[in-house]
C-alpha cells in the first residue's frame, strides 16, 4: 500500500477501519467469563500496538489473581458497566463509564469484580507482552527509560475545556500525557456547537494514532483509502502521515482520541 515502507525491516503501518456492525466478538482464551472484539491495530503496527475491546459473557466469578505485565503503555477506559481494580501500592478503584486508568508497566494489580454489563477499551503496546502471576508487592517506579506513572482519571472529576485548534469542539483530557511524560496522549473531542464546515486536508507527523467513535456519526475522507462513515464502536487507525479531512459531525459526536507522541506537527493541505 503507498502508506507503507517497501523496507522488509520497516514497521507495518497499514490504514485501517473496524466496523463494529462487521466484527463480532470471540470467545477469550485467558478468561471465560469475558469475551474480546479485536479492533485490527495488532495487525495495522505489525504487533507495534493493539486495541480491544472487552465485555462480559457472564457474571465474573472472582478475581483475576494478583499479577503484573511488562510492557510500555497500558490503557484502560471504561464504556459501559463498571469494573473494580487492585493496586497493591495505590489501593482500589471502582471504574464507571468515561473513567480512565493508565496503568505503568510493572505494577502489580487484579480485577476483583466487574459487571456483567462491563464493556472496557483497552489499548496496550506493544501487542504481545509478557504477564506474570506474583504476589502483593509494592511498585518500584523505574529510575530511567520513559516516564511511567499510575493515574486514574474519574469522568465526574475531569470537565470538558475548549479545544486548541478548533473552536466548535470542546475537549477532555484523560491525564495519559501527564502520566506518560508526553510520550502518549488520550482525550475525548465532543460539539460545542453545530461543525461550521469540513476541517481541510491535512496530515499528522507521528507515530500513532486511531480513533474511536464513542457516540453520532462523523465523515473522514482519507484521500486514496475513501471516504468513511464512521457509527459508534467504529475504530480507525490512521498511519503516519496519512491525509485526512473531517467531512462532517453529527452534534451529539463523541471520539476517543489516541496518539503517540502527546505532541506532532500538522501540515495543512489544501
Amino acid at each position: 500500500m503507498p502508506d507503507e515502507s517497501t523496507s522488509s525491516n520497516a514497521p507495518i503501518n497499514r490504514f485501517s477501519v473496524s466496523k463494529a456492525s462487521k466484527s463480532e466478538f470471540k470467545a477469550d482464551g485467558l478468561r471465560p467469563f469475558l469475551e474480546y472484539r479485536d479492533l485490527g491495530i495488532k495487525a495495522a503496527t505489525g504487533g507495534r500496538w493493539r486495541a480491544s475491546l472487552s465485555r462480559s459473557r457472564e457474571a465474573m466469578p472472582g478475581g483475576t489473581g494478583i499479577h503484573k505485565h511488562e510492557l510500555g503503555v497500558q490503557i484502560v477506559y471504561v464504556l459501559n458497566g463498571s469494573a473494580t481494580f487492585e493496586y497493591a501500592d495505590y489501593g482500589e478503584f471502582t471504574v464507571i463509564p468515561g473513567d480512565c486508568i493508565y496503568q505503568p508497566s510493572g505494577i502489580t494489580h487484579q480485577q476483583t469484580d466487574r459487571t456483567k454489563d462491563c464493556v472496557v477499551l483497552e489499548v496496550v503496546s506493544p501487542g504481545k507482552f509478557p504477564t506474570l502471576e506474583t504476589g502483593i508487592e509494592k511498585y518500584v517506579e523505574p529510575t530511567s527509560g520513559p516516564v511511567q506513572k499510575f493515574s486514574v482519571v474519574r469522568a465526574a472529576e475531569t470537565p470538558y475545556t475548549a479545544h486548541p485548534l478548533r473552536p466548535w469542539l470542546l475537549r477532555r483530557d484523560l491525564g495519559i500525557a501527564h502520566a506518560t511524560g508526553g510520550r502518549v496522549n488520550a482525550h475525548l473531542s465532543r460539539c460545542a456547537e453545530p461543525m461550521p464546515g469540513p476541517t481541510g486536508l491535512h496530515r499528522h507527523d507521528l507515530d500513532f494514532q486511531m480513533v474511536f467513535i464513542l457516540q453520532g456519526i462523523c465523515e473522514f475522507d482519507y484521500g486514496e483509502h475513501g471516504v468513511h462513515t464512521l457509527l459508534p464502536g467504529d475504530c480507525v487507525y490512521q498511519p503516519p502521515g496519512v491525509p485526512h479531512d473531517v467531512l462532517s459531525r453529527s452534534d451529539d459526536c463523541e471520539i476517543l482520541e489516541i496518539t503517540s507522541p502527546a505532541d506532532f506537527p500538522t501540515e495543512a493541505l489544501g
